[in-house]
């Protein structure tokens, strides 16, 4: 790591700060690379110092390096630290000998954490950390200058502090340097206490962690306002305990108007509960779908497949995770091509296998199995 200018190991001349700011650059995951992962960390103290800087190599497989922003390759995670002993670094630094069930704001040792957008950070980063701890500049009231709940760290370093940032390739220590710059601004000015409530906690009378205890409870309830109704829909299965078959056939496949009828007879005579997703024709950004990733999701969710290869190699793969691995089932067309037609009974049945039957029971077991056996590690350790 020391050839490409990062430090991944906590330094000691930096522990007795206070403050510290956090900032991580995320890659994409998931099949069409939108899902939001971890792949470089930067925490600074005070002053500016680097306190840790590392390359993450995150728990699911990139498929969008996002170069263009992050400046990450992948012989930059090729030797990268783990995200779970990254996570542990952070939090055993930031909590500082303190159990972190026991922190309080006004004694203990546990450092102030200062960030931009840090609920979604700390998500990524699979880390914990108290709210009273937690010094937000994307949701603190006097740089809230819009009608929105949050401001663009962009913008609020430009506005606030006279420079720009985020330009091309996009640096997590400058972003770091720019939220602890505005927290050590803001946190030296007064602030009139009736324009921003606190919180009744008598320990909580900073006004960052108040105003962070105060509005939680107005965005859970604007994002229940705002769940569309699959989503609540969905919400209610999961709470009856229910299991959805979820149907998509991405962006790349073609399918008759003659097929969706059959596909539409198949489901109501399945009498399972589904979700499916429908949309117009459009391009895909990947040349080819990529069902090696989708494998290996799949069984780290627990989640069973029905494979309905269209194209490709896909026919290939369905047979192996069909045949061979067994934890997934297979569509077949009518005359046993890839490209064959599929009938409403030949989607019924394996349906019911699925959801119902005792295929689909084995195939659960199977896929915990593999989990358990994908966390040993290649050296044979747990």
């Amino acid at each position: 790591m020391a050839k490409l200018g990062i430090q991944d190991d906590l330094r000691i001349e930096n522990s007795r700060g206070t403050v510290v700011a956090l900032s991580c650059k995320m890659v994409g995951g998931g099949i069409d690379g939108s899902l939001d992962l971890c792949a470089r960390v930067c925490l600074i103290d005070e002053h500016e110092r680097i306190i840790f800087h590392s390359y993450v190599a995150p728990n699911l497989p990139v498929t969008n390096y996002r170069y263009e922003t992050t400046g990450i390759r992948p012989e930059h995670l090729r030797d990268a630290v783990p995200l779970k002993e990254v996570s542990r670094k952070i939090q055993d630094y930031l909590c500082n000998g303190e159990p972190i069930w026991q922190i309080r704001s006004r004694s203990g040792s546990a450092r102030i954490l200062v960030g931009h957008g840090l609920d979604h950070d700390l998500k990524c980063l699979d880390l914990e950390y108290p709210a009273i701890m937690i010094r937000d500049t994307s949701i603190y009231p006097p740089l809230l200058k819009t009608s929105k709940l949050s401001n663009s760290l962009k913008y609020l370093t430009k506005a606030y502090l006279g420079y720009d940032i985020q330009t091309g390739v996009q640096d997590p220590y400058d972003e770091c340097v720019a939220t602890m710059k505005l927290y050590m601004r803001m946190k030296s000015q007064a602030h009139k206490r009736e324009d921003y409530p606190l919180a009744n906690d008598p320990q909580n009378r900073n006004n960052f962690a108040s105003w962070r205890q105060t509005i939680e409870p107005q965005e859970a309830q604007l994002e229940r306002l705002e769940k569309p109704s699959y989503t609540k829909w969905l919400d209610g299965m999961l709470e009856q305990g229910k299991s959805v078959l979820y149907i998509a056939f991405g962006t790349q496949a073609e399918i008759s108007p003659e097929q969706l009828k059959e596909i539409k007879i198949g489901l109501e005579k399945s009498e399972v509960n589904f979700l499916w997703v429908v949309r117009k024709r459009e391009r895909s950004r990947f040349s080819k779908p990529l069902w090696v990733e989708l494998v290996i999701e799949s069984i780290c969710a627990k989640v069973l497949i029905l494979a309905w290869p269209m194209m490709a190699e896909q026919h290939l793969n369905a047979r192996m995770v069909v045949e061979e691995i067994k934890i997934w089932l297979r569509v077949e067309t009518c005359d046993g091509s890839v490209r064959g037609f599929v009938k409403c009974e030949g989607l019924e049945e394996p349906i019911r296998k699925l959801m119902e039957g005792e295929h689909g029971k084995e195939a659960r077991k199977k896929v915990k199995q593999l989990v358990i056996q994908s966390k040993v590690d290649h050296r044979g350790k747990r």
